[in-house]
């Protein structure tokens, strides 16, 4: 006789869950429960026990405090490497609080300074257009150092030792520039 409400037993074996599919259920509900409730904040206070309420707007920074002492004074630094340098300006002299170890001998071509370094041999030179006295964008420099062997930069009259050439627009012209020379 059947009753209302049961199913018969082999309907009801075929709609029970194994314990599998039990633990299963139950992993997969608290792993996808487990972020949110992980996330959400208990009592109102996160984990570290602070209140997440909203906290006033702060106010203006008040005024900047008084200075400080200043702080004892660092040791000197290393010696630079270049045993020589200059600024050398537009008409062709040198800046003597800019240069060390440089002299300025020969002029061979308006553009074109051959520079006389003591204080060592020169092996290689750096320089750069002083852009206070020429348009960066349309000027260039090179610059070169006396052939291993020989004490004559290329271009230059006996025993000057480096060349400088600046331009503007292709065509030779004197402009301002500093040198570095190792």
């Amino acid at each position: 006789m059947r009753r209302h409400g049961f199913l018969p037993e082999k309907v009801r074996q075929h709609l029970t869950p194994s314990p599998a599919t039990v633990i299963a259920s139950l992993a997969l509900l608290v792993a996808c429960g487990g972020t949110a409730f992980g996330g959400t904040p208990l009592g109102g206070s996160s984990a570290g026990g602070q209140d997440r309420r909203a906290q006033p707007a702060s106010g203006k920074p008040g005024p900047r405090g008084p200075r400080g002492p200043a702080g004892p004074a660092g040791p000197a630094g290393a010696p630079g490497s270049a045993f020589a340098y200059a600024h050398v300006l537009s008409n062709g002299q040198l800046d003597p609080a800019l240069s060390k170890n440089v002299d300025i001998e020969d002029f061979v071509l308006v553009g074109v300074s051959c520079l006389i370094v003591t204080g060592g041999t020169p092996r290689n030179v750096t320089a750069t257009i002083d852009n206070s006295g020429a348009d960066a964008r349309t000027s260039q420099i090179a610059a070169s150092v006396a052939p291993p062997g020989s004490s004559t930069a290329v271009g230059c009259l006996s025993g000057d030792n480096v060349s400088v050439t600046t331009s503007t627009g292709g065509n030779f012209k004197a402009l301002p520039f500093y040198v570095v020379i190792n």
